[in-house]
C-alpha cells in the first residue's frame, strides 16, 4: 500500500472487503394523461408526469487502510438525497388529410419541467487527525469533532413553447419541421430564453420504383437541427456564501467570468434504410456532423483573484462519423428463427475553437506535475487527448543517458522531455467500434448473444509505472533474473532503467497501451410463459437470466480499457490502482397487464 513512503493505494481485495459502500434507491413514477377530441382530426391533450427518487448511500472504510486516504481508526460517510421532477404539458394535435395525396400532422404546445433536489451529507474528514472515536464503529455518533456536514437544496424550472409539423405526400415524401423556445431558470434574467429549430426530409423511394422479390423497401432521409442545452444549476450566478459545521462563513469559491450562454448543438444527418428479400436483409446507413458551440468549462482563477474557479463558455467541438447496421433474419419454418446483426460506428472528434483566455489549450486533468500525464482540450486536437513525458533520444534514436560526478560518485540519469513541453501520447476513444448481435428464437425461448469490439485508441497505466519503479511487476522480475534489460537496442541495468522510467512522475509514453479489445458483452436467455396461463390479468410474463461483461476474446492492455480513474470524462484513459472490472449475472421478470 505504501512503497518507500510513496503513497499508492490499498490492495483491491482490501478495498472490496474493507472499504465497502452500499446504496439504496426507491423510485416512483406516476403518470396521468387526458385527451379530449375537439373535432375530426383535432384534439387537445394534457399530461402530468411525476418522478421521485430517494437515494441513500453509506461508505465504510476500515481502520488500518492507507493512512493517507483513511484515518487510523477508520472513516464513515452517510448521504441522503431526494430528487423529484414534475413535468406537465398541454398539446393541441392535428392529424388531417388535406387531399387524397397530402396529409398534415401538427402539434403546438407548452411544457413546464420543475426539478427539486435536496441532500444531506455527513462524513469524517479522511485525515489523520479527524476520523472515528472508536475503530470501525461506523455510526454518526462515533464522529470526531469537526466532521464534514453539508446540506444542499436546489430548484430549477424549464419552460418551453414548441410546435411540430409533418407534411406527407402520397406516403412517399415527408417534410418535418420543429420549432422550440425555452426559458431556463439556470440562466441569467434577460439571457434565459433560447430558440432552436429543425427541418428534415424523408423519401420512401420504393414507392416510386416499386418492389420485387429481391428489393422490399427503400428510404432516404436528411435533417438539420439546432438544440440548446441549459446550464447546470447555479453556475450562471455568483455562488452564495456557505457556513461550515463549526459556524464559519466561507467565501464562495466559484463564479461566472462573464455572462454565460446555453450550449448549442448544430447537427446535420443523412441516411438510408434499404431492405431486401421480403425484409429479411436490412441495411441502415447514417452520416452525421455535429458541432457543439459555447461549450461550458470551469477554469482556475489566477493568483490574487477573488475566486478560485470561473465558469465560461469555452469553445466549439465537432463530432463527425458514420453508423451502419446490417441484419439478416433466417426463418427455418415452424418455431425456429435466427437473426444476426452487425453494428459499425466510427466517430472523429475535433476541437475547433478554444476561448482566447485558455491560450489555445485547456488542461482537463493534470497528472504531470506530480503524476504521469495530463488530459488536454487543445485546438486541432480531440477531447481527451493524453499528453506526458517521453524519453529523450539523440539523432540516432538512442536513449540519452546523462552522467554527473558528485563527491567522486557518478550519478546516471535517463533523459526525459521537459514538463513544459509534454508530447502527445494518444486518445482513449476508439477509432471504430463493431458489435455482433445474435438472437435465436425457439417457441417461447429466446437466446441473445452480443460480442462487442472497440478498435484503436490508447490508454495509460500509472499502476504499471509505479509497480515497475518498485520492482513489483512481472517484467521487473524477469529483468532481474536476466541480469539486464534491452530497450531500444541499448542494454540497461533493470533497477536503473525502471526507477528512471517508472513511478509517479514516470515517462508516460512508456506506459501507453493499445485500447483495442473484443469481449462477450452479454448473454441472455428468456422464457415467455404461454399466453393465458396466468389468466386474463397478466397478458405476458417473461423470465430472463442475463450475464454481462463475461470475458475478453482480445485485450492487449494490462487492464480493462473501459475502466478509468474516474467515472466522468475528466479521467478517461488513465488507470491508477483500480478494482478490476467485474462480470455480472442477474435475473429479471417482465410482466405486461
Amino acid at each position: 500500500r505504501n512503497l518507500n513512503n510513496i503513497f499508492v493505494t490499498d490492495n483491491p481485495y482490501w478495498i472490496v472487503n474493507r472499504q465497502e459502500n452500499d446504496s439504496w434507491r426507491n423510485r416512483g413514477i406516476y403518470k396521468l394523461g387526458l385527451t379530449v377530441p375537439l373535432m375530426d382530426g383535432l384534439d387537445i391533450m394534457g399530461r402530468v408526469n411525476y418522478d421521485r427518487i430517494s437515494d441513500e448511500f453509506e461508505h465504510r472504510l476500515s481502520a488500518t487502510s492507507s493512512e493517507i486516504n483513511v484515518n487510523p481508526y477508520g472513516d464513515y460517510q452517510t448521504r441522503s438525497q431526494t430528487s423529484s421532477q414534475l413535468y406537465t404539458d398541454l398539446l393541441l394535435n392535428l392529424n388531417k388529410d388535406l387531399s387524397d395525396e397530402l396529409s398534415l400532422n401538427a402539434t403546438v404546445g407548452f411544457s413546464n419541467m420543475y426539478n427539486h433536489t435536496q441532500s444531506i451529507n455527513l462524513q469524517s474528514t479522511t485525515t489523520n487527525d479527524v476520523g472515528l472515536r472508536i475503530p470501525n464503529y461506523f455510526a454518526i455518533q462515533a464522529f470526531e469533532p469537526n466532521f464534514i456536514a453539508t446540506e444542499a437544496d436546489s430548484e430549477t424550472l424549464l419552460q418551453a413553447f414548441f410546435g411540430t409539423a409533418t407534411l406527407g405526400w402520397d406516403d412517399t415524401f415527408f417534410l418535418d419541421f420543429t420549432a422550440r423556445n425555452e426559458w431556463s431558470s439556470t440562466l441569467q434574467p434577460g439571457n434565459n430564453s433560447f430558440f432552436y429549430p429543425s427541418a428534415g426530409m424523408t423519401m420512401v423511394f420504393s414507392e416510386l420504383i416499386g418492389t420485387s422479390n429481391m428489393f422490399s423497401f427503400g428510404k432516404l432521409r436528411a435533417s438539420y437541427s439546432v438544440v440548446g442545452n441549459a446550464l447546470p444549476a447555479g453556475v450562471a450566478f455568483a455562488q452564495p456564501r456557505t457556513i461550515n459545521n463549526t459556524g464559519v462563513v466561507l467565501a464562495p469559491a466559484s463564479a461566472p467570468l462573464d455572462q454565460l450562454d446555453p450550449e448549442t448543438i448544430k447537427s446535420f444527418e443523412i441516411g438510408a434504410n434499404i431492405r431486401f428479400f421480403d425484409h429479411k436483409l436490412n441495411v441502415d446507413l447514417t452520416y452525421y456532423n455535429n458541432k457543439i458551440e459555447d461549450q461550458f468549462f470551469t477554469i482556475p482563477g489566477k493568483v490574487g483573484d477573488a475566486y478560485l474557479n470561473y465558469f465560461i463558455n469555452g469553445g466549439a467541438v465537432k463530432n463527425a462519423g458514420i453508423e451502419a447496421m446490417v441484419s439478416y433474419t433466417i426463418p427455418s419454418g415452424g418455431n425456429l428463427k435466427y437473426t444476426t446483426a452487425l453494428n459499425f460506428a466510427a466517430n472523429r472528434n475535433t476541437v475547433l475553437e478554444i476561448d482566447e483566455r485558455l491560450e489555445q489549450k485547456f488542461t482537463v486533468t493534470t497528472f504531470s506535475a506530480a503524476r504521469i500525464a495530463e488530459i488536454r482540450v487543445q485546438e486541432g486536437g480531440s477531447y481527451g487527448d493524453l499528453y506526458g513525458l517521453a524519453l529523450e533520444k539523440d539523432a540516432n534514436g538512442n536513449v540519452v543517458v546523462y552522467e554527473e560526478t558528485i563527491n567522486g560518485e557518478v550519478n546516471r540519469t535517463i533523459g526525459k522531455t521537459s514538463t513544459d513541453d509534454l508530447v502527445y501520447l494518444g486518445n482513449p476513444n476508439p477509432d471504430w467500434q463493431l458489435g455482433w448481435q445474435n438472437t435465436l428464437d425457439y417457441k417461447n425461448f429466446t437466446l441473445k448473444l452480443l460480442i462487442d469490439g472497440k478498435f484503436g485508441g490508447e490508454v495509460l497505466s500509472q499502476t504499471e509505472a509505479i509497480l515497475d519503479a518498485h520492482g513489483r511487476s512481472q517484467r521487473t522480475a524477469d529483468a532481474r533474473d536476466a541480469g539486464e534489460i534491452t530497450m531500444y537496442g541499448q542494454t540497461f541495468d533493470p533497477q536503473f532503467y525502471y526507477t528512471s522510467v517508472g513511478g509517479l512522475q514516470g515517462v508516460g509514453q512508456e506506459y501507453i497501451y493499445d485500447a483495442t479489445n473484443i469481449r462477450l458483452r452479454e448473454v441472455a436467455l428468456s422464457y415467455a410463459l404461454p399466453a393465458g396461463l396466468l389468466g386474463n390479468t397478466v397478458k405476458r410474463l417473461t423470465l430472463s437470466a442475463i450475464g454481462r461483461n463475461l470475458f475478453f476474446f482480445k485485450n492487449d492492455a494490462p487492464f480493462d480499457p473501459e475502466v478509468s480513474a474516474g467515472s466522468g470524462s475528466t479521467l478517461q484513459g488513465i488507470h491508477t490502482f483500480l478494482i478490476p472490472s467485474t462480470k455480472s449475472f442477474g435475473f429479471s421478470i417482465n410482466a405486461t397487464f
